[in-house]
């Protein structure tokens, strides 16, 4: 049943893939939102059942067409998944290099909780890491952020 589903989501990826269009604004790599919706449900699907390269592919797909200015919200949510990503592969600088940029695109909007998200991601790689200190620090700026929710 799940792999029903699994393939389901993946031909309506493809399908959707061979209908694009440009936008309005003439950038032949911007898509619409609900495909950019459907790219990070398959990646998100991809990611529950560990298979990451897949999953890293299809949030690369949906950042790419997102605009290249504004929808940085959608743009830092894109690179906590991608450094779940590169953190469940084990690569941990690529995973705080994708946080870094989340970090910057979230502060704008100042939701909390993925900020905090965020800060325990990256507390959580930088325990993995051996960094235990940092990793505190982080720790705690979550604890402090969801505990104001």
């Amino acid at each position: 049943m799940v792999f029903g589903a699994f393939q389901a989501m993946k031909d309506q990826a493809r399908n959707m893939r061979s209908r694009r269009k440009p936008s309005p604004q003439g950038e032949a790599s911007a898509i619409e939102a609900d495909e950019i919706s459907r790219l990070m449900d398959l990646g998100d699907l991809y990611f529950r059942s560990e298979n990451f390269a897949s999953a890293l592919e299809s949030y690369s797909r949906a950042r790419t067409g997102l605009p290249r200015s504004g929808r940085d919200y959608e743009k830092g949510l894109l690179d906590i998944k991608v450094a779940r990503c590169y953190r469940a592969r084990g690569e941990y600088l690529k995973a705080i290099e994708h946080l870094d940029r989340a970090k910057v695109d979230l502060r704008s909007r100042r939701d909390s909780i993925q900020l905090a998200k965020l800060y325990s991601l990256r507390g959580n790689i930088l325990l993995s890491m051996g960094r235990y200190l940092r990793a505190q620090r982080y720790c705690d700026l979550a604890y402090k952020l969801l505990r104001g929710t």
